[in-house]
């Protein structure tokens, strides 16, 4: 039981980071996304959220699969 779920948690961070690799340019985009709302100097905290709409939808396919 405590193993559950995990191969599916796994899988989907695989295909996220596959996906990743393959579009530099959404790379690019949500680094210049980050950049530009958060800057620097601070990590994001959940007020950005509705600031990083393409960091809000890579979380959204992320979590779609569970």
């Amino acid at each position: 039981m405590i193993e559950a779920g995990s191969e599916t948690t796994s899988q989907t961070l695989n295909n996220t980071l596959v996906g990743l690799l393959q579009n530099p340019d959404a790379v690019k985009a949500c680094h210049e996304e980050l950049d530009r709302v958060i800057g620097d100097n601070r990590t994001p905290t959940f007020d950005d959220e509705e600031k990083l709409p393409l960091i809000r939808a890579l979380g959204k396919v992320l979590t779609s699969a569970f």
